[in-house]
């Protein structure tokens, strides 16, 4: 509990400095999401996948790690809603939604290097901001030809960034664990 608790404040930071950096670097309409990535994360170390402690025969809520890492997920949504602005609850709600999916896909996908990390980090961005404005599409705000284009664009940015921020995520993890555990395929 006290590994997914600190890697929940390390996202936390993450978001904080991101907003920043964004401005700074002139990427307002397209950003990292690092609730996703940090879900996508704990889903896979809760799974077993890349190397990451593998549980004997995973359930679909196999450990706690799995629904703690769901809560963490659902918790820095709402903090990026927060600090996002927008409508406040959409982001939670779509990180409550892809954490069933990811569930799913944890069981059915075969995720092993950086280049499978990246490809499902990015379609699983596709789908979370697919949600997202389908979501708000529902509460009265059309999407545009541009939405698609952001949508793209993010996912990219999700992609290319998710082997760095999850190798960051292992190593805060095995130093948290104390050595106790192997390296994986994510921290090659």
């Amino acid at each position: 509990m006290r590994r997914l608790l600190v890697l929940t404040l390390v996202g936390f930071f993450l978001l904080t400095v991101a907003g920043p950096l964004q401005s700074l670097f002139g990427l307002e309409m397209v950003a990292p999401d690092i609730p996703l990535i940090l879900l996508l994360y704990l889903v896979m170390a809760a799974r077993g996948i890349g190397g990451l402690r593998a549980p004997a025969r995973p359930k679909l809520l196999s450990s706690s790690l799995d629904f703690a890492g769901g809560i963490a997920g659902v918790g820095l949504g709402y903090v990026h809603d927060l600090l996002g602005g927008g409508l406040l609850g959409l982001h939670s709600l779509t990180m409550g939604l892809m954490f069933l999916l990811l569930l799913w896909a944890g069981r059915h996908v075969l995720w092993a290097g950086n280049i499978s990390v990246i490809a499902v980090t990015a379609a699983s961005s596709f789908v979370a901001s697919l949600i997202a404005v389908a979501l708000r599409w529902i509460v009265g705000v059309l999407p545009s030809l541009a939405t698609l284009a952001v949508i793209v664009a993010q996912s990219a940015l999700c992609g290319v960034l998710a082997p760095v921020l999850m190798r960051l995520f292992r190593w805060i993890d095995f130093r948290l664990a104390r050595g106790t555990v192997e390296r994986g395929s994510l921290t090659r």
